[in-house]
């Protein structure tokens, strides 16, 4: 079946949107005029196929604190892997349609121009061998790069088993790498894609990719991401614990910027189709553990597991930690050293700076002056003591103030301790995705 350009961009954003390391889906109606009239998908034939809302291929990311329009897209959606929760599946009875390197690179183009884009995030499925598949990923960055000169973001998702040349071309080209682990251990995802392997296939391309980084061969700039399934597999090396220990590792030996953790939704047709969907406030959980890895220094072994390996889904996990801790609190934060501030459940890289800067201006006396300092999470008064006293709840500023609530189902923000928010987002992840940088 021939495709118009306008439907195969519409075919491969579809299956592009269940990639999660560039999550949020956002639309509003001057980008949807504007794309119909880029794509001329106003003609007759055309008419109806895109109610409002429903624009193909823009999606908005986080940067730097504000959303950032980009198109997202597969180069191809013909796959000779056969993973049991994806729609692209080879087994998978459904149209495929593929996009020239210079098909995206002048869609991407025309789309900035008008102001419908500011970047590209492109990944593809594996349909004839890696390399071709991964070369033409490469030719789309190159001619966006050095033909039309193109200054936006680009996010170039690394195909498993990729070779290290193309990995170092992409990496000039691309803000972003990542590759997507979906699971942490090898039974776990054989279970789920078991054309996959996790040593040789995954794990060894994210090394290139800080090897690289580190020879200079690849821009230090250029950070790698990567996404889990979360419930997609029974295996207990698809548990919490094993999603929080791979974290740790690609934090700690491959400077990875971020984790994404996708909650399994079941597609009809796969052969998971009749699994039960995860829970989102699994993949809440895990967030909140992953920033706990990432940004306070905590260890894998420092949080708390149920008997299956699974965080507690009515508990902050920093909170179970504290609880399971008590001995150590409460802290007082005038007198402690910066580390354990982080420590204290409520308190946030952010806010332990600025009680580290009212200390030193010798301006934190009383809990008033603690909660002056901010958004504060009325639970760490339960933890701290202010200059030997304990939280005096009864004063006028902590008795108004009122605590940020998870706000369930999906689809609004909620703040975090230490002010900033969650993006809670309502695209195919259905899952809380926290807005860091």
């Amino acid at each position: 079946m021939a495709y118009s350009l306008p439907q195969k961009l519409d075919h491969l954003s579809q299956g592009a949107v269940f990639d999660v390391t560039c999550a949020d889906e956002k639309r509003n109606e001057a980008q949807i005029c504007a794309l119909k009239g880029i794509l001329n998908l106003n003609g007759p034939e055309e008419a109806g196929r895109y109610p409002a809302g429903d624009p193909p291929g823009v999606s908005y990311v986080n940067n730097c604190g504000r959303q950032m329009p980009i198109l997202k897209v597969l180069q191809t959606s013909h796959c000779e892997f056969n993973c049991k929760y994806c729609s692209f599946r080879r087994d998978m009875d459904r149209p495929r349609a593929s996009m020239t390197p210079s098909e995206i690179a002048d869609t991407t183009l025309r789309m900035a121009h008008l102001g419908l884009v500011e970047g590209l995030f492109l990944s593809s499925g594996i349909g004839g061998n890696v390399r071709e598949i991964m070369t033409q990923i490469v030719d789309t960055a190159r001619i966006l790069r050095e033909k039309m000169l193109f200054g936006g973001y680009i996010h170039l998702k690394i195909l498993p088993g990729a070779s290290i040349d193309l990995i170092e071309a992409a990496g000039r080209y691309a803000d972003r790498l990542s590759i997507n682990m979906e699971a942490p251990s090898e039974t776990a995802l054989r279970d789920i894609a078991p054309n996959k392997g996790i040593k040789e296939g995954i794990l060894k391309q994210m090394q290139w990719i800080e090897t690289l980084r580190k020879k200079g061969s690849i821009p230090l700039r250029v950070g790698q991401t990567t996404q889990f399934v979360v419930g997609g597999s029974d295996d207990p090396g698809a548990n919490d614990r094993a999603l929080i220990m791979a974290g740790n590792y690609l934090y700690s030996e491959l400077g990875f910027r971020r984790i994404y953790y996708s909650a399994f939704e079941p597609i009809p047709g796969t052969p998971l189709e009749d699994r039960e969907p995860e829970n989102p406030k699994r993949s809440f959980r895990l967030y909140q553990a992953d920033r706990l890895l990432a940004l306070y220094g905590f260890k894998p072994d420092e949080f708390i597991f149920t008997d299956n390996g699974r965080l507690d889904l009515e508990s902050d996990p920093k909170e179970s930690w504290a609880r399971a801790h008590r001995d150590i609190f409460p802290i007082d934060i005038t007198k402690c050293e910066p580390t354990d501030l982080l420590r204290i459940p409520g308190i946030g890289p952010v806010m332990a700076k600025r009680i580290l800067a009212a200390r030193a201006e010798c301006s934190l006396k009383t809990v008033d002056d603690f909660l002056g300092l901010g958004k504060v999470a009325r639970k760490s008064l339960e933890y701290i003591l202010v200059n030997g006293r304990a939280g005096e709840v009864k004063s006028k500023k902590a008795a108004g103030w009122k605590a940020p609530q998870l706000v369930l189902p999906f689809g609004s923000a909620v703040a975090s301790e230490d002010g900033d928010s969650y993006l809670l987002s309502e695209d195919a992840s259905k899952e809380a995705v926290p807005t860091f940088s």
